[in-house]
């Protein structure tokens, strides 16, 4: 029986070989049209190698797609830093040559030869008609070729803003393509902007100083809000924040220490106090409040919305963690049932201590059961949901009915997580037990105190059931005190 594969073609000499076209779409950047790759001399080497070899093609074109993607969000000019570890990139190669000169043979480095094969490199470009001189050449080209003749380095360039914004994004936000990270992204290009405005561009990081630090936080703090209301000093520190990590990255990741110092380290926000910043936070809901709610949601919101509503209630997880939720991602049976909140290509979870396994009880329990029923197509525990924007659409429905029970701008969505907090407190929980359930920092203590997940997840669900109890004798008194 003759072996059939696509893609792959048995070549005169014998040997098997995986041979495919490059998408137009992403041609460009990998600089070539075909991918090949050796798959053996026999059907059986053929047969086994095919699916990695396969594989690799495929991860090849999505990593290039996710690269088009991410540099079509960072679109601008090339920024002197970026040219010149282009250039630096491209000078190497070209080191690499072979040149032939009179029938003899030279390495691209030599005096006598860079010059011939800097200009046959010139001739490939436009002239100007009235100088003659190559136009259109990238400025990193021009870097390279111009070490290339004078056999020297390329010129270091100061890391900007711009280049601190790019970096960032591009590697602690994942190209800011979507969910969180592109929210995250955004943010980062405003206050970027702002800096600029303010300080004009480009900007070298070393010049931004503390002066004009404190020019970006006071045009931070003056701004208003959509509604023509001041920004909370509180939302101020989080830019501020936001624009020292960015910073901060950049000074680690271009090896700045010693060279920049970050203008934005404790710089003081006026009005920000403890006292403020308690106050920034959310309140849980009042018992008789939750119980309205919970009422007035179960009876009037689709299925969906519902059961999320009550595993947002009975377990303290952000929004994102429970419409994130996969089928395979829910336990309910056996001792100790639970979800589990972890990283997958749909959800990004928010730190390393929010991946977890968060223990089910009670109607908790019986709202995933009844979610595990629901007809769906994919592997997504909420159709409905389960997909980028899916949270965001979780809390403005939710959001809608909040509203109309209280004007209470401390009291959202979010609250449900510090009721939660409250009934294991109120339960004598642990504080370790207490983060472990509601992905807080665990600062390693948790595996070393627990070990494995096993044990945790015992030890947890013990101590979610008794927060359930608590629980349900709050809700018992309020609904006595409401009917007096």
């Amino acid at each position: 029986m003759r072996l059939v594969l696509r893609y792959a073609k048995r070549l005169a000499n014998g040997t098997w070989e995986y041979r495919r076209r490059i998408p137009k779409s992403v041609k460009e950047l990998l600089q070539k049209g075909e991918f090949k790759r050796v798959l053996g001399t026999s059907e059986k080497d053929a047969l086994k190698n095919y699916p990695r070899v396969n594989g690799v093609f495929e991860q090849l074109i999505a990593r290039s797609a996710q690269e088009i993607a991410i540099q079509a969000r960072l679109t601008g000019p090339e920024t002197d830093a970026e040219a010149a570890r282009a250039a630096r990139k491209r000078l190497r190669e070209l080191q690499q040559d072979i040149v032939f000169v009179g029938g003899r043979q030279f390495p691209a480095t030599d005096p006598e030869a860079a010059d011939l094969y800097v200009d046959s490199i010139l001739a490939g470009y436009p002239e100007d008609p009235e100088t003659g001189n190559p136009t259109a050449v990238p400025k990193s080209e021009a870097m390279a070729l111009h070490a290339l003749v004078s056999g020297t380095k390329v010129a270091e360039a100061s890391p900007t803003v711009e280049d601190a914004k790019r970096l960032y994004i591009r590697e602690k936000l994942n190209g800011g393509l979507k969910g969180d990270e592109k929210k995250a992204a955004d943010r980062v290009i405003r206050l970027v902007g702002v800096v600029h405005e303010v300080l004009g561009s480009p900007l070298r990081l070393s010049d931004i100083g503390r002066e004009g630090a404190k020019e970006v936080r006071d045009t931070l703090a003056d701004s208003v809000k959509s509604n023509g209301s001041s920004v909370a000093p509180a939302t101020v520190k989080r830019n501020l924040n936001t624009l020292k990590a960015m910073i901060n990255h950049a000074i680690t990741e271009l090896e700045l220490e010693g060279k920049v110092s970050n203008p934005f380290n404790k710089l003081p926000v006026r009005g920000l106090n403890e006292e403020d910043t308690e106050a920034d936070k959310r309140d849980p809901f009042p018992m008789q409040m939750l119980i309205e709610l919970r009422e007035r949601i179960l009876s009037s919101c689709n299925p969906e919305l519902c059961l999320v509503w009550r595993l947002l209630e009975g377990t303290g997880c952000r929004g994102a963690e429970i419409t994130g939720l996969r089928v395979a991602d829910v336990v309910v049976d056996g001792e100790t049932p639970h979800i589990v909140v972890t990283w997958h290509e749909d959800r990004r979870v928010k730190t390393k201590s929010s991946r977890r396994h968060v223990p089910l009880s009670g109607d908790a329990r019986a709202a995933a059961k009844e979610a595990l029923s629901l007809d769906r197509e994919g592997s997504m525990l909420f159709p409905r949901y389960g997909r980028e924007g899916g949270a965001d659409a979780v809390s403005q429905a939710l959001m809608k009915h909040i509203r109309r029970v209280t004007e209470n701008e401390r009291l959202v969505v979010y609250s449900l997580r510090h009721n939660m907090k409250d009934w294991l407190r109120l339960a004598e929980v642990g504080t370790l037990d207490q983060n472990l359930i509601l992905g807080h920092s665990l600062g390693g203590v948790g595996d070393r105190v627990y070990g494995g997940t096993p044990v945790k997840l015992r030890i947890t669900s013990a101590a979610m059931r008794k927060a359930y109890g608590v629980r349900i004798e709050e809700e018992k008194r309020a609904r006595a005190a409401a009917a007096e």
